[in-house]
């Protein structure tokens, strides 16, 4: 298995360098990933659907995923056209265009950028509704300020069924720099102040795309499992690190 900090050779390959890439390191959170038992390959504690698990656990993302242009993503729309219609209606696409407006407003008065990857991935229709998953993409009302920090700030997107966890881009003003961590609390909405102490997030991926491509395989490959249904390459390819013979 690969450390977080070998995982930054899969997006360095792509140019993107060291400098541009937070790690665990550089974020006074735990490291971990909450995600789905998977059957056959990923356990969870009690047989539970959702668990935690430890960050430097996880498979390597090959880089051509982690580029934040999506072509996968897109390739697999092709390929399985049935799932662009997801479970939105319409006017999801207009909601998203119009809360990224404000945010986008404040992080420029805030000195902040909020990553392409992430606007692009929430201005097109085709991309959200392609991902599977047991939580809601929405966006918050406002930017926070992450706990015990100045110059790091939360933008909330996505969040479980039962709103018992949310997950947000982690900006980093003096470096331009992001990440995404994640919180039981929710900050952003309806008002909610920023959290009280630094426990209160975990770091859980290097970059909105990294994120967004585990979410993915993850999800749609529980998907497939659960329907009889064979996997695609990319999800097999993913999964087999859990294979007894794949552990190191």
């Amino acid at each position: 298995m690969m450390s977080p900090r070998e995982l930054i050779g899969t997006h360095r390959s792509w140019g993107i360098t060291e400098r541009l890439l937070m790690t665990p390191d550089d974020v006074p959170h735990d490291a971990c990933w909450y995600g789905l038992m998977i059957p056959h390959y990923r356990s969870a504690p009690g047989n539970s659907t959702w668990a935690r698990y430890e960050y430097d656990s996880l498979p390597s993302v090959r880089s051509r995923f982690l580029d934040g242009t999506y072509g996968w993503l897109d390739d697999w729309v092709a390929e399985q056209p049935h799932l662009a219609d997801g479970s939105y209606t319409n006017g999801y696409a207009g909601y998203f265009s119009a809360a990224l407006k404000p945010l986008q407003t404040q992080a420029q008065r805030l000195g902040l950028k909020i990553p392409d990857e992430f606007i692009r991935f929430f201005m097109d229709a085709r991309l959200w509704r392609a991902v599977p998953s047991e939580n809601y993409w929405r966006l918050p009302d406002q930017i926070v300020v992450a706990p015990n920090v100045t110059e790091q700030f939360l933008i909330m997107f996505h969040s479980d069924g039962q709103d018992g966890r949310f997950w947000y881009l982690y900006l980093d003003r003096s470096t331009g720099k992001h990440c995404v961590v994640t919180s039981m609390d929710c900050f952003g909405i309806d008002g909610e102040e920023t959290p009280e102490n630094e426990s209160a997030v975990e770091f859980c991926a290097q970059t909105f795309a990294e994120y967004l491509f585990r979410i993915w395989v993850e999800c749609s490959s529980w998907d497939r499992i659960n329907q009889g249904l064979p996997l695609d390459p990319i999800q097999q390819q993913y999964l087999n690190h859990y294979l007894p013979n794949q552990q190191k």
